[in-house]
């Protein structure tokens, strides 16, 4: 791109006292500079505090670092040092050529100070170059300076800045250092510059830098400073994609305006301290609620408790008193039965006693004393006989015993044999499969001792069965590489048919995908048959007429869903899809009818405005002829002389009060009427009495009256009452009207002499004195009801056609707002009628997945081959290995065999192993047998000694036993009767004895029952008398729950109080009289007794809390911890609750016996019921306050200011797209590629934010009452979303996030190669490109963005962008062409990079400076060397230093200190400027 001529360009930049910048310069060369130096060096720092905030002039953390932190304050880098206090400045020069002739570039050899050896145009030997662009004060060019002051104190927020625009250079007009190197102040630099050079705001300074040098407005050059802060965002081109282009050039996009967004942000805090109150008040008004719930039930369960604790005690007064009863009546009775069963108890005795006397007399008998002898003889009998019994079962057990011992020994000794026998034949065993084995020393093993033969069979064997393992191993490893082989020859016929399925596959899903292809586009042709209009517009499918807007002109152009030219785009689409990044038919569709879409609902819209309207207007069309039908219309027009009230007056005017007199034709009755109205007669109020009439006018209302003129002044001749007499009613007296009638004269002749007295005439005209006039009507219409009902009726004909009228419009209104809304509704179906292509893309991701499988196949089959060929080679090896270590170690080869010989190796181990055991068997039964022997020989000589004594015995049993039998029959027949009467005289003795007992025992029980019932008596007494105390106590504990504020909270309406005296007797007198009183036989009934001694109030009361709590379950300890449990969460709860609420809320209980809640607030301390129903009322109060005042700020701000920007906004970018679509389009690529951009909805917005989007198409002011009410609607919602997702947002943030148009869209990136159709620019796409077509693709959108909107602005604008670390990650390639693309935008560049050259023929002339900070000395060093297009000029080209050079760059050596003879005072001097103006500050 050629450039413009005598556009500005940036040519110099400084940075005085920030950082450790003490006073730095840089230089343009051509509009390009570039700093460079390792990190911590200051290029970015000098890029933050440059640009572009010289363009901005907000001092804001987040837009001065480009990494968007909020530590890098500009008041850091001005206090950078530890200083006090600091003043600074920043500023940037722009030049240009005014006339294209005075540029002149500098002649080799044309230095000032003589020294011809430093040509910059190469004339020595270094490619004769292009002189540089030299610039020379003077020369008729202009130049504009921006300057920003800032100012910082340690203990000031922010810093204060100051703002300068000037037509005058530094360093040749001005400068910003004193004598002594110091900045100068605000009052300094202003007294230097022109008037009007110093702006107050950043806002004015902006306006100021936008008119003189861009020309843009104030929107798009916010949007300009939001795409520049975007672009120099660091590292933006590393790992940069489409869509983080996309994002880049969203945030380059300008938000909606802050202000407003603050001021709407504002009125929503305002909003939302009504919320807050409101949501206060709730939160109390629910937690007082569900506290009461907790709190009634605690209240309920107490109560119950309580009551039944009464109970109990009334029950166990009761219980006491009956016990004292039934103790007086014990009493009684035991007495009288203990006086019986002693008098029982001593006959008992006497019998007794005389039982006693005789059977001591039998007992001194001589056959009892003889029976005794007997009996010790009988017992020694007895026992001799049970020893000799159990002698012989001894014996018999041990000849049984011996008998055993024989058969076990027989046993033992076959045992013996059999066990000889099995080690012989295990032993031969042994020795066959040692030889099998290949053992040797089979006959050594077999002569060994038990114990070592098995220890040399098992050393022999392990040894063998290593041999047979290694053989094994070699064997197993020939087995696997034999396997190995089978399975690669298994996997390569696999493999193959695997490829040829593969290949079957993609040819079947390349059929799939053309079918779905065809179907769709099948689909799509049967789509335009039904909604592509192709001539005139088709009817809608609702089967509506097209565009019949009625002539009302509220139609949407026809009903035209889509056009012939949508069509052949989305049949493109249709080819594309399945690729990757196409769009879908709805999304394309929905981008092709936006704006369709949008004027059929903005159509609607107004159609339905307009019927509101006509509604509105009907209603009151239909008002006005129900009242003139109604007679409530009847009088005339009323005017502002006449204001005062007439209701309830008496009287009436005389209109209503007169008639026209028969024979008065219709034209002099017109006449009369006309001239009346006009004269103000006809309106005028009658009294019925003219003192009426004097005292309303001496209240000084504004009406008009008449009253009758003396009959001596009244007129001679024609008067009103030849004309008009009075009507029938009862309102005026019809003298009173008469003589008013006959006070006015009628006169046809008014203009030949001055009437005197009021006269009117029937040509309507009338007059009195100089006042003259006339008044025409076609006919009378008020005087008289005849007149009046014509009147009435000509009303009534012209409301009725009026009515019709707005009917039949609203008839077509609504015609034309169901089509339109049947054309809306069609868009929609349309949409949803589109062909299904999710079988295209299935079908082509099918395709893409089998061409990869069949890839992924072929590459196996490749590799299964070599792996087979590899197992064939591993079994050679394997089978060699087998073969030497057989013939190595004696062994077979065979599998078989080599199964044998392990086998014979445990056989050989198994026979060692039984031999052993057999051999230590026969050695066992050896020693049974032994054992048993001598055991049968010892126990036969016992039994033989044992039967000798048993004889021994038996022989002397036998002589005791005849002894016995001889004494028997000596004393036999006495000893009989003897015992006999002794038995019979022991049992009189027994029955005796126990009579005696049984009457003692029971004198003495009815004794101890005199003595316990005595004692129950006396401790009922005492049980009474406890209990009427525990019960007065009782009643005494539910005293607390009989207080008038908790009776409603449990369900008691008695308001009457508890009886406050005490019993006059007290509990323990009161218990002794019932005591008493339980005595008498019979006693009363104990329970009436003791409520009988209650006061009869509380009885009632009792009662009625019994009647209220009474149902439910049981009340139990645990029911009673659990309530009392839930109570105190509940009030920790309800606690909690108030300390969150904003008003001052405090929580007063007292957990005495009945836990008492009160709640202290405004009004004072209070009850909690009381302060729950205070809260209700309160809440429902501020909720219809918050539905006002919210509706009112949703309408007054977000729908006039904020939505308006919006749409300008979406309409500004709209434009921006087009000229980058334009100028990327017109700048193709080396390779011939081109690169489109286009800015469509984004599929990521839900549908509310998308019908936003749709509104706000049009402008804000023709969506009519029902747009607005949607848009509303709409806009609220996702507010409260954004909220309800980001609970600790601000609302200028939730503003901010919901109406971000930007997200509500996204770039789409379009690439086209020759050759080739049109396709998005997805990551895959872009991936499939070269390395500089990337790059390129990338820069391209960024770069037209920025020539896009400065080409909108004056011709003569600055062109400049900020690229930090540019272009990183892009390979050096690559770089040439993409500078090559600014020069083609030309675009000024201001750039930083770690080691960036720009030394590229594509780039004309560019000054690099290498940058050096020392954090020691805090100071940054710089090195400047140019680039002329062809070669570099640096120290090394024979420049002594950077001045030098920037001499012969700008023709003239800046100077930055303030000219000789200015004032030497400083900020240091002081520290403000007095007598300056006020400043913002801005942090």
């Amino acid at each position: 791109m050629t450039p413009a001529t005598g556009r500005f360009k940036p040519s110099r930049a400084g940075v005085i006292n920030i950082w450790d910048y003490v006073d730095e310069e840089f230089v343009f060369a051509d509009g390009r500079l570039v700093l460079r130096g390792h990190n911590g060096s200051g290029k970015t720092k000098a890029l933050e505090v440059l640009f572009p905030f010289v363009l901005d002039g907000v001092s804001d953390a987040r837009r001065l670092d480009p990494f968007s932190g909020e530590n890098r304050t500009m008041k850091s880098n001005l206090l950078y040092r530890g200083q006090e206090a600091e003043y600074g400045y920043v500023w940037m020069e722009f030049a240009r050529d005014s006339d294209p002739q005075y540029a002149e570039p500098t002649e080799p050899g044309e230095q000032e100070d003589g020294e011809g050896d430093r040509e910059l145009d190469g004339s020595a030997g270094r490619g004769g170059a292009a002189g540089v662009d030299g610039w020379e004060a003077g020369a008729g060019g202009e130049a504009v300076t921006l300057i920003i002051g800032l100012r910082a104190h340690r203990h000031r927020d922010g810093v204060t800045p100051s703002f300068f625009v000037t037509g005058r250079r530094i360093g040749v007009d001005f400068g910003l250092l004193s004598a002594d190197s110091r900045p100068l102040t605000e009052k300094q630099l202003k007294a230097v510059l022109e008037p009007g050079a110093r702006y107050r705001t950043a806002t004015d300074y902006r306006s100021a830098v936008d008119a003189r040098l861009f020309g843009l407005g104030k929107e798009r050059y916010a949007q300009l400073l939001d795409l520049l802060l975007a672009l120099r965002r660091p590292l933006l081109a590393k790992d940069l994609d489409p869509d983080k282009v996309s994002d880049t050039l969203s945030s380059g996009l300008s938000p909606v305006d802050p202000v407003l967004v603050e001021q709407a942000a504002r009125d929503f805090e305002n909003l939302a301290a009504v919320q807050r109150l409101f949501d206060d008040l709730s939160l109390a008004d629910g937690a007082v609620k569900e506290f009461l719930v907790h709190y009634g039930a605690y209240l309920r369960v107490h109560v119950r408790h309580q009551l039944d604790r009464i109970g109990e005690r009334l029950e166990g007064s009761a219980g006491c008193a009956a016990r004292i009863a039934q103790a007086a009546s014990e009493l009684r009775r035991a007495r009288a039965a203990r006086a019986d069963a002693t008098a029982r108890r001593d006959a008992a005795e006497a019998e007794l006693a005389r039982y006693d006397g005789r059977l001591a007399a039998l007992k001194q008998h001589d056959a009892y004393r003889a029976g005794g002898e007997l009996d010790g003889l009988r017992r020694q009998i007895a026992d001799d006989k049970a020893g000799i019994s159990r002698e012989r079962r001894r014996l018999d057990q041990v000849r049984a015993h011996v008998a055993k011992l024989g058969a076990e020994a027989g046993k033992v000794a076959e045992r013996l044999r059999d066990a000889k026998a099995e080690a012989d034949r295990h032993l031969n065993e042994m020795v066959d499969a040692a030889g099998r084995a290949g053992v040797a020393d089979a006959a050594e093993i077999a002569a060994a001792p038990p114990r070592e033969n098995l220890a040399r069979a098992r050393a022999r064997t392990t040894a063998r069965r290593g041999d047979v393992e290694t053989v094994r191993a070699h064997l197993a490893a020939l087995e696997a590489a034999e396997a190995k082989r089978r399975r690669a020859e298994t996997s390569v016929q696999d493999a193959d048919r695997a490829v040829a399925n593969g290949e079957a596959e993609l040819s079947t899903a390349q059929d799939r995908l053309d079918q779905a292809r065809r179907t769709a586009l099948d689909g799509l042709t049967q789509w335009a048959d039904r909604w592509v209009t192709t001539g005139e517009p088709a009817p809608t499918t609702t089967g509506r007429r097209p565009a019949t807007a009625g002539g009302l002109g509220w139609g949407a152009g026809g009903s035209v869903v889509a056009v012939p030219g949508d069509l052949r785009v989305m049949e493109e689409a249709l080819g594309r899809i399945g690729d990757d990044g196409a769009r879908r038919l709805p999304e394309v569709f929905g981008e092709l009818t936006e704006e369709r879409h949008a004027e059929a609902i903005e159509a609607r819209a107004r159609a339905g405005a307009e019927d509101a309207r006509v509604a509105a207007v009907l209603r009151d069309l239909r008002a006005e002829r129900d009242a003139v039908a109604a007679e409530r219309d009847d009088a005339p027009p009323g005017n502002d002389l006449r204001t005062a009230a007439r209701d309830g007056r008496p009287g009436a005017p005389l209109w209503r009060l007169v008639r026209f007199a028969d024979g008065v034709d219709e034209n002099a009755a017109a006449g009369i009427e006309g001239a009346l109205y006009g004269a103000g007669l006809l309106t005028a109020w009658i009294h019925p009495d003219p003192d009426l009439t004097v005292a309303a006018l001496a209240e000084g209302g504004a009406d008009a009256y008449l009253v009758a003129v003396p009959e001596e002044r009244r007129p001679q001749g024609p008067t009103l009452a030849d004309f008009l007499v009075a009507e029938d009613q009862d309102m005026v007296p019809t003298g009173v009207i008469d003589a008013i009638l006959r006070s006015v004269a009628v006169g046809d002749d008014l203009t030949s002499a001055t009437p005197t007295t009021t006269t009117v005439s029937t040509q309507a005209r009338f007059g009195f004195g100089p006042h003259l006039g006339r008044r025409p009507k076609a006919a009378a219409e008020y005087i008289g009801a005849t007149n009046r009902a014509a009147r009435r009726l000509l009303r009534v004909a012209e409301y009725d056609r009026l009515i019709a009228a707005h009917a039949e419009t609203r008839k077509a209104l609504a015609e034309e707002t169901e089509r339109l809304g049947g054309l809306v509704a069609d868009f929609g179906r349309a949409r949803k009628e589109l062909p299904e292509t999710g079988l295209i893309v299935t079908a082509a991701r099918a395709v893409a997945d089998r061409a990869t499988r069949l890839a992924v196949a072929r590459a196996r089959l490749d590799e299964e081959r070599k792996q087979a060929d590899g197992a064939v080679a591993e079994v050679g090896a394997a089978s060699r290995r087998l073969r030497q270590s057989a013939a190595e170690l004696v062994m077979p080869r065979d599998p078989r065999e080599v199964d044998a010989v392990a086998q014979s190796l445990d056989d050989l181990l198994r026979a060692a192993e039984a031999l052993c055991a057999e051999r230590e068997k026969a050695a066992t039964a050896r020693a049974d047998l032994v054992e048993r022997e001598e055991s049968i020989e010892r126990l036969s000589q016992e039994q033989a000694e044992g039967e000798a004594a048993v004889g021994a015995r038996e022989a002397a049993h036998a002589v005791l036993a005849e002894r016995l039998e001889t004494l028997e029959r000596t004393f036999d027949a006495d000893l009989k009767e003897v015992l006999r009467q002794i038995a019979e005289t022991e049992d009189l003795i027994a029955q005796a004895r126990a009579i005696r007992d049984e009457q003692d025992r029971g004198a003495t029980a009815e004794r101890e029952a005199e003595v316990l019932a005595g004692a129950d008596l006396e401790h009922g007494r005492e049980s009474l008398t406890g209990a009427f105390v525990s019960m007065t106590e009782q009643i005494a504990e539910f005293l607390p729950y009989t207080q008038a504020d908790l009776r409603p909270l449990v369900g008691v309406t008695d308001p009457t109080p508890w009886p406050l005296e005490d019993h006059p007797q007290g509990p323990e007198q009161t218990g002794k009289s019932v005591a008493d009183l339980m005595l008498a036989d019979p006693p009363p009934d104990p329970l009436e007794a003791v409520r009988a001694t209650l006061p009869g109030d509380a009885l009632a009361i009792i009662d009625a809390y019994d009647s209220a709590t009474r149902g439910g379950r049981a009340v139990t300890d645990a029911t009673l911890k659990s309530t009392l449990d839930r109570v105190s969460n509940a009030l920790r709860d309800f606690q909690a609750a108030l300390e969150n609420c904003q008003e001052d809320y405090r929580l007063d209980w007292e957990p005495g016996a009945v836990l008492t809640v009160h709640v202290i607030d405004a009004d004072g301390r209070g009850p909690v019921s009381a302060f729950a129903r205070s809260v209700a009322e309160r809440a429902e109060e501020q909720g219809v306050l918050l539905e006002d005042r919210e509706r009112t700020v949703l309408e007054d701000e977000l729908l006039t200011g904020l939505a308006q920007q919006i749409h300008s906004r979406v309409v500004a970018a709209k434009e921006l797209v087009r000229g980058m679509n334009a100028d990327t389009r017109s700048k193709p690529m080396s390779s011939g590629t081109t690169i489109g951009i286009r800015w469509v909805q984004s599929d990521k917005i839900d549908d509310r934010q998308r019908a936003v989007a749709a509104l706000l198409v049009r402008d804000t002011a023709a969506l009519g009452h029902q747009g607005l009410s949607t848009l509303r609607g709409h806009l609220r919602q996702l507010i409260r979303d954004y909220r309800g997702r980001n609970s600790r947002a601000t609302y200028k943030e939730a503003l901010a996030g919901v109406l971000d148009y930007r997200s509500w869209y996204t770039f789409e990136l379009l690439m086209a190669r020759r050759g080739e159709p049109e396709v998005r620019l997805t990551r895959a796409k872009h991936s499939q490109m070269s390395g500089g077509e990337k790059s390129a693709s990338i820069h391209l959108p960024l770069f037209a963005a920025a020539n896009a909107l400065y080409s909108s602005g004056l011709a003569s604008c600055p062109r400049v962008i900020a690229l930090d670390e540019a272009f990183a990650g892009i390979d050096d390639n690559y770089k040439p062409e993409l500078l090559g693309l600014t020069v083609r935008f030309d675009l000024d560049l201001f750039m930083t990079g770690h080691d960036l050259w720009c030394t590229y023929p594509t780039v004309p002339m560019v000054a690099h400076y290498d940058l050096l900070h020392d954090s020691e000395l805090r100071t940054v060093s710089t090195i400047l060397a140019l680039w002329d297009g062809a070669q570099v000029f640096d120290a090394d080209a024979g420049y002594a230093g950077n001045d030098e050079l920037v001499r012969d760059l700008l023709g003239f050596t800046p100077r930055r200190h303030a000219p000789p003879g200015s004032p030497d005072d400083t900020l240091y001097t002081g520290d403000d400027d007095d007598d300056v103006e006020d400043h913002d500050v801005t942090t």
